[in-house]
């Protein structure tokens, strides 16, 4: 039997299946379940539960990592008392740490299964062999809708909530529809994650975007730097609408104890991405751009602003991975940013694209046209530190992308930039409306 210097009661229910139960005994701890009762792995330690008690192998630094002290020697690992040092200092409460695994036979929402994200989520969980992940086309629910979204989530009531709905575009539709941005992401989100957490989810993920950082924010940019300056004016109703979302995730954390956990991924590109040539983000409208000056036999191919601006970007597969991982080991109440670690300008995106899709002629700057922020590089050291880092090259991922692009082309998927077909995919949009949440 080991002993604690501190109470139990409120940490360790949580490393339990339900219908299990533990009694304590004056600050010691007996299981009343005979045999193995779960088994809790996180690279650098694990603890196996038995009816005599708990026993730590091969060394007792889960008991010291989440706060208690154990009457038993052990052997100090030298890289989880790095790593934990750093955990602990960021996120508060070191019950942040403890495993929260995804059940895969649970009910899944992915909300927005259509997009780039959302169907990256629906691949990426079906390969891991989820058996009931829930979606809905925005003719079917109106996450706009308060009524709506709350009867269906009192209706499903899934165990885990991915919010990759969401009204997202580039800077041109970012700029000219700003008030749209700002009133939809706010309603999907406050209807979203009130509506989840009444209905008894055990785990929300909430995706933000890099763009609620500072304009002009020290690089590169650390979680920290979160309100520590001015917005870029470009985005800033859509960068107020996550960061208010971000803000309700953890307001209720703090309340109720509701475990919602955020992201902020960098800019994302893959297959299931946007391609209209105004309302589409930077990478897939330069890649569309290039791809039908080729088909045209034109010689130059104009690159919006200047071209020196710094841009991060993440293939949105591992965007996923770094996410689902997140899932099953973090819970903290600290937004987490996800980046690949890889930045360039503007001009040596146009020049790898340019190469990627087969183009060869000249590249030229239109700088009348917005730059928007001068560098955007995220600091993802407290992801990498957890053990999680990207997989895709960048190059590699943009060819695979590519071939995405052109397999849509093919089959009658892409109309005026849009994907119209597909389990997965978008549906028809008007040339002048800009990417939404109905689409993703």
């Amino acid at each position: 039997m080991l002993h604690f210097n501190r109470t139990v009661r409120d940490v360790l229910p949580k490393l339990f299946r339900s219908g299990e139960s533990v009694n304590y005994f004056n600050n010691e701890l007996a299981l009343t379940k005979s045999g193995k009762l779960n088994t809790w792995d996180y690279r650098w330690t694990y603890a196996v539960w038995k009816h005599d008690g708990l026993c730590v192998s091969p060394n007792v630094n889960l008991v010291r990592n989440i706060g208690f002290a154990a009457d038993a020697t052990h052997t100090k690992n030298p890289d989880s008392e790095k790593q934990n040092a750093g955990r602990r200092g960021m996120n508060g409460p070191d019950e942040e740490f403890l495993m929260n695994e995804l059940d895969l036979n649970k009910k899944i929402y992915v909300a927005g299964h259509k997009g780039l994200v959302g169907s990256a989520f629906c691949r990426k969980l079906k390969a891991l062999g989820a058996t009931n992940i829930i979606i809905r086309t925005h003719a079917e629910l109106n996450l706009c809708d308060q009524a709506a979204t709350n009867a269906f989530f009192h209706e499903e009531r899934p165990d885990y909530v991915i919010m990759a709905a969401a009204k997202v575009g580039g800077i041109v539709a970012n700029d000219t529809y700003s008030a749209d941005f700002m009133r939809e992401n706010l309603q999907i989100q406050t209807n979203m994650i009130d509506s989840a957490y009444r209905s008894g989810c055990k785990k929300l993920l909430f995706l933000g975007s890099s763009c609620v950082y500072p304009k002009l924010c020290p690089q590169p940019i650390k979680e920290e730097y979160l309100l520590s300056g001015p917005l870029e004016p470009t985005n800033d109703g859509y960068a107020v609408a996550k960061i208010s979302g971000l803000m309700l995730c953890k307001t209720y954390r703090k309340q109720y104890g509701f475990n919602a956990v955020s992201v902020m991924p960098g800019n994302l590109y893959g297959p299931g991405d946007n391609f209209h040539p105004d309302n589409s983000h930077v990478l897939p409208a330069l890649m569309r751009r290039f791809h039908e000056a080729k088909q045209a036999g034109l010689s130059e191919v104009t690159v919006w602003g200047t071209g020196k601006p710094l841009r991060e970007f993440i293939h949105v597969d591992d965007m996923v991975d770094a996410s689902l991982f997140l899932m099953r080991r973090y819970s903290g109440e600290k937004h987490v940013n996800i980046g690949s670690g890889v930045e360039m300008t503007m001009m040596e995106l146009a020049e790898l694209l340019a190469k990627v899709v087969g183009f060869s002629g000249n590249i030229l700057t239109d700088p009348s046209k917005p730059d928007g922020t001068p560098r955007k590089f995220m600091d993802s050291s407290f992801l990498f530190g957890m053990g999680w880092k990207p997989s895709i090259a960048f190059e590699d991922g943009l060819r695979r992308t590519y071939q995405w692009y052109l397999e849509q082309k093919t089959c009658g998927g892409i109309r005026n930039g849009h994907l119209i077909g597909g389990e997965f995919t978008c549906s028809v949009r008007d040339i002048g409306r800009p990417y939404d949440h109905r689409d993703v």
